[in-house]
């Protein structure tokens, strides 16, 4: 598996699955380096309120990562570039990380957050990066991030693809 996957699964509120209203489930599966990373939520239709339901159809839409695992991007604006190793599908950090961003170039919550192993001229680092911040890195230079050897393999076409570990 190379990218996040959703697993959505339903039930009628019958009292053999000890739901007395209609539920369900949803789990992202994540691939990372390590294990396969699953986050579970069940909902039942009684802790939905009417003022949480929204009617907008095309914001309700799920909305796909424009980058996936082992994609080489550069922001748009500073100097930096990175390969991708995690994706958030919305801003999933602190708010003191969010404020400390000048108001200016400060970015949207509602979009998909990417984590890099970054460098620029000088260093390599880990970054986090809005989706409306990246684009996608052509230069023909090899990133030199030391990590990028631990988490990723090359395949045959030349991509990074994430390594997976068994326990």
């Amino acid at each position: 598996m190379t990218s996040p996957v959703y697993v959505l699964r339903f039930g009628d509120g019958d009292a053999a699955s000890g739901h007395s209203a209609p539920w369900f489930t949803g789990a992202w599966l994540f691939p990372c380096p390590y294990a396969l990373l699953h986050c579970e939520v069940r909902v039942t239709m009684n802790d939905i309120r009417p003022s949480q339901v929204r009617h907008d159809g095309a914001r309700q839409a799920i909305r796909r990562a424009k980058f996936a695992p082992g994609d080489r991007v550069k922001h748009r604006i500073y100097p930096f570039r990175g390969v991708v190793y995690d994706v958030d599908a919305e801003f999933n950090n602190t708010e003191e990380w969010y404020n400390a961003i000048p108001a200016h170039v400060r970015p949207r919550k509602d979009q998909p957050f990417y984590h890099l192993l970054a460098e620029n001229e000088d260093t390599t680092y880990v970054a986090y990066v809005s989706e409306q911040n990246l684009v996608p890195d052509d230069s023909e230079e090899e990133p030199r991030h030391p990590a990028i050897g631990e988490m990723f393999t090359t395949d045959a076409e030349g991509r990074l693809r994430l390594r997976h570990i068994a326990h």
